[in-house]
């Protein structure tokens, strides 16, 4: 049975309440794992299947045992100080041995035990077409391996092959492919290249190179049968292959609007289809913050996708779970907006800074009411250590839990003028007689709201 060494915890932790935590593993110990997928091509890149429960700190959340799992060489998703959980539901075990079934087309396919990144429903919402059960798991395993797994990295990469393939209407290209015949650059040498290796998947993938690239990459000879095979059996992770290829998480993560990266997609600017494109990565956009998808660990601060929600009512007089991402503190803002999912940014129950927590909470839902859309948060509260970390002011608000970084969701990106209007809106009306840094506009995306009295600055 191979090992897996745990990573450094930055987080803090707390004591193991429940008799089935039997145990912590520590930095340096070593995580046991049913097997370990070779690494692809030097990219760092390994699925893992896990031999025991886990829970992780950060998170809260149970990772049960037959539960797959992606690692690179600098992250691994379940930290030091996880706690190891005592087997105990068959149902569990049941659930989870689905994920060892080795799939027909050579990988392991993705169990209802697995986490997915995204649902059918979700893909029916933003398409506008239901996808196979298969097309899913293709999807869901191109999401992770290839590590578009970010809200922006997300919706971006769903924008895009949404217009490339026409909602998924086509996963191979309609034309016949001969015009690819003898194409030297594309590395068809050989008769019949062209129709055979015409373009397959969502993002077409074309040209033997091409294939032949993949085929390595992926682990799988049988690519090199051509377009169908790889448009029936890899319609998304050839197109993950090709964004990872060409960068394009590094692109979106610069911060690119929907326009840059089309025409990084397209080759021109404006790309061709553009309206299509960002109609796209509007409705995937929606759709994905109606859902609330967990937002991966990142480095620096993130959009946490807004889960706000109505349907619940808030109880101001109970207690805080501040161990729930999903518990309200107020009636429009949860605990996953406080501290981004994390739990070294966890206040010390009781403390002062809690209490401020709650008293911007309840400012902010004030602002929410008179706005009359969605509201997101890109940063809230920020112990010192962590300010620190992400550089922050010595004397930052955020320290005290009396600042946050907000941003409209009616905005599809941080150059929309949508932001700009949010923020002058501020400014002149809910937030006229407290701090404000204009960070909309410098197309930072959020703008800094603190309970001072009035003060200004720009970004």
């Amino acid at each position: 049975m191979p090992f897996i060494k745990a990573r450094e915890d930055a987080g803090l932790s707390r004591s193991p309440s429940s008799q089935d935590i039997d145990a912590l593993v520590r930095e340096g110990q070593t995580i046991a794992v049913d097997w370990v997928q070779s690494q692809d091509n030097g990219s760092g890149l390994m699925q893992i299947r896990l031999a025991g429960n886990y829970t992780c700190p950060e998170s809260h959340n149970v990772l049960t045992v037959g539960d797959l799992r992606f690692a690179n060489s600098t992250r691994f998703e379940i930290p030091a100080s996880a706690w190891i959980r005592t087997p105990i539901a068959t149902s569990t075990m049941d659930n989870a041995s689905v994920a060892t079934a080795t799939h027909p087309r050579g990988h392991r396919a993705q169990s209802d035990a697995s986490p997915r990144l995204i649902s059918a429903a979700q893909c029916e919402q933003i398409f506008g077409r239901s996808v196979t059960p298969e097309q899913l798991d293709d999807l869901n395993s191109c999401l992770q391996r290839f590590e578009i797994n970010t809200f922006d990295r997300m919706t971006h990469f769903l924008a895009q092959i949404g217009h490339e393939s026409g909602g998924l209407q086509y996963m191979k290209e309609i034309a016949n492919g001969r015009a690819y015949e003898g194409r030297e650059n594309l590395g068809n040498t050989q008769p019949g290249d062209g129709p055979r290796f015409k373009g397959a998947g969502v993002i077409q993938l074309t040209g033997r190179c091409n294939y032949q690239e993949f085929s390595e990459f992926i682990g799988d000879p049988r690519v090199m049968e051509g377009c169908d095979y790889v448009a029936t059996n890899y319609p998304f992770t050839s197109a993950g292959f090709w964004w990872r290829t060409n960068a394009m998480n590094r692109q979106v993560d610069s911060g690119a609007s929907c326009r840059q990266i089309s025409a990084r997609v397209n080759g021109r600017d404006p790309a061709n289809g553009l309206d299509d494109r960002e109609r796209f990565f509007r409705k995937a956009v929606a759709v994905l913050r109606s859902g609330s998808p967990a937002q991966p660990a990142s480095t620096g601060e993130v959009r946490v996708a807004a889960v706000e929600s109505v349907r619940t009512e808030f109880d101001p007089s109970a207690p805080i779970d501040w161990h729930n991402p999903r518990c309200k503190v107020s009636r429009y803002f949860t605990v996953a907006e406080v501290t981004q999912g994390k739990s070294n940014r966890i206040p010390e129950r009781g403390s002062q800074e809690e209490a401020n927590i709650l008293r911007l909470a309840k400012e902010l839902d004030v602002v929410r009411e008179a706005w009359g859309s969605p509201i997101g948060v890109t940063s809230w509260y920020r112990p010192a250590a962590v300010n620190q970390a992400v550089g922050g002011v010595a004397d930052s608000q955020h320290i005290y839990g009396l600042a946050a970084d907000i941003y409209t969701m009616d905005a599809t990106d941080q150059w929309h003028p949508r932001n700009q209007e949010f923020e002058r809106w501020l400014d002149q009306t809910a937030w006229r007689d407290r701090a404000l840094g204009f960070g909309c506009a410098a197309n930072k995306g959020f703008t800094h709201v603190d309970l001072r009295g009035r003060l200004r600055w720009d970004y």
